[in-house]
């Protein structure tokens, strides 16, 4: 009687943890599966502060001036460019990609940002390249320009004039040229 009684306790023992590995594993739920996608900035690390910092500004800029608070579904281009006046880096809101001079992209937030160098030497480790997702052929739910028939008429932009890693002056904030 001692046997089967250990080994009927063994039994139930072993099926309490299956249940429970059942219960608990491989499934989360949607909320942590969004906290997830909220932080993969914690993963993620390819955007500095400053540049997720201009992304919160331009977001903030967007809402304020045209009303446009819905950013789903809507690409952020970051590009960095030589100009006479300086090195400059512009935030876009776009729909679509440049599939001929994309570096790579990534996912901050709610954000998917697209990111385009054109003047390595300017980036002044606002981007970790290294940690940008390489672009193979696509960035998932968006369309390439390459594809697209539309024009994007009143797309706004950003334009920062660089002074140093942790220094950006704001000189163009309006639609994109």
């Amino acid at each position: 009687m001692k046997k089967t009684f250990k080994q009927a306790i063994h039994v139930i023992l072993l099926a309490l943890v299956f249940a429970n590995l059942f219960a608990c594993g491989g499934r989360q739920s949607n909320d942590s599966q969004t906290d997830e996608l909220n932080n993969v900035d914690t993963v993620n690390l390819a955007l500095s502060p400053m540049i997720q910092r201009v992304i919160e500004d331009f977001d903030d800029y967007l809402v304020r001036e045209i009303g446009d608070e819905n950013t789903d579904g809507v690409l952020y281009d970051i590009s960095m460019y030589k100009s006479e006046n300086g090195s400059l880096l512009v935030i876009n809101e776009d729909y679509y990609y440049n599939e001929d001079r994309i570096t790579g992209y990534t996912y901050w937030k709610n954000y998917t940002i697209a990111y385009y160098e054109f003047c390595p030497e300017c980036n002044l480790e606002f981007i970790d390249k290294s940690r940008l997702i390489p672009f193979v052929d696509s960035i998932p739910g968006f369309q390439s320009y390459a594809l697209s028939d539309t024009s994007l008429d009143g797309v706004h932009s950003q334009t920062y004039l660089i002074h140093g890693p942790d220094s950006l002056e704001l000189i163009y904030a309006g639609p994109s040229n």
